[in-house]
């Protein structure tokens, strides 16, 4: 099953507004906070690296990263995610304009096989895949990971924009345990093909299929938390 794409680039016009909203306050001094997501899938937010590390390891996270601050805003995010088997990895950086909107991101896929890096260009909430510099590994099994187009959608913003206090005052906040509101709940997988039409599938089998045949100008996939558009990835494809 297909639609046009004009109501969900309505949806994106709406969606995909500019950050305007700061951190707040810093909790403390140093440049860097530290987050992570564990086996319960609760996201929690350090001031100590040294505390986080033991956190890292008594909770079993298989997500965690950094935040690095400069004049009072985020300037960088890192991320890595470890595959529950341990066989892959993936490590993101993010780079953030001055006026905090993500800007930038450069991805490393570790697996058994190789290792594959992905730059991506990221700006007014859509995320552009950039043309691989040199040769490129072919790798058995890529992970189909989101790209975070909004700082705002990272699932640990709420605390860094709600519980300062408490981070400071503590050492750090977390969510409530259980799935966290901001998991993308809804994949669309579309692409642009050569006639000049856009199309929207909600199944991915489906999506491939015709993405194999028709050899689309753009290809990618629109996330969304409870109807709310949070992520967009597009990859213009060669030929």
């Amino acid at each position: 099953m297909h639609m046009a794409l004009a109501r969900t680039s309505i949806i994106i016009s709406l969606a995909c507004n500019c950050l305007s909203a700061q951190v707040g306050p810093r909790a403390h001094s140093d440049p860097q906070l530290y987050v992570l997501r564990d086996s319960t899938d609760q996201w929690c937010v350090y001031n100590s690296s040294d505390t986080w590390n033991s956190a890292i390891a008594s909770r079993r996270a298989p997500e965690g990263g950094t935040l690095t601050y400069s004049n009072e805003n985020i300037k960088e995010v890192n991320l890595k995610y470890v595959d529950d088997t341990g066989d892959w990895s993936v490590s993101d950086t993010y780079q953030l304009s001055d006026k905090n909107q993500l800007s930038a991101l450069v991805r490393v896929i570790s697996l058994r096989d190789g290792d594959k890096k992905e730059f991506w260009l990221i700006k007014n909430g859509k995320a552009t895949r950039q043309p691989p510099a040199g040769s490129v590994p072919t790798l058995d099994f890529i992970p189909d990971l989101p790209v975070v187009t909004d700082l705002k959608a990272f699932p640990f913003w709420p605390l860094l924009r709600d519980s300062q206090r408490e981070i400071r005052s503590k050492g750090m906040a977390c969510t409530a345990k259980g799935p966290t509101p901001s998991a993308i709940n809804l994949n669309l997988y579309i692409f642009h093909d050569r006639g000049g039409g856009w199309c929207a599938f909600k199944g991915r089998t489906e999506w491939n299929s015709e993405v194999e045949s028709r050899k689309p100008l753009e290809e990618g996939t629109l996330g969304f938390v409870d109807a709310r558009l949070v992520t967009i990835d597009l990859t213009r494809t060669e030929g």
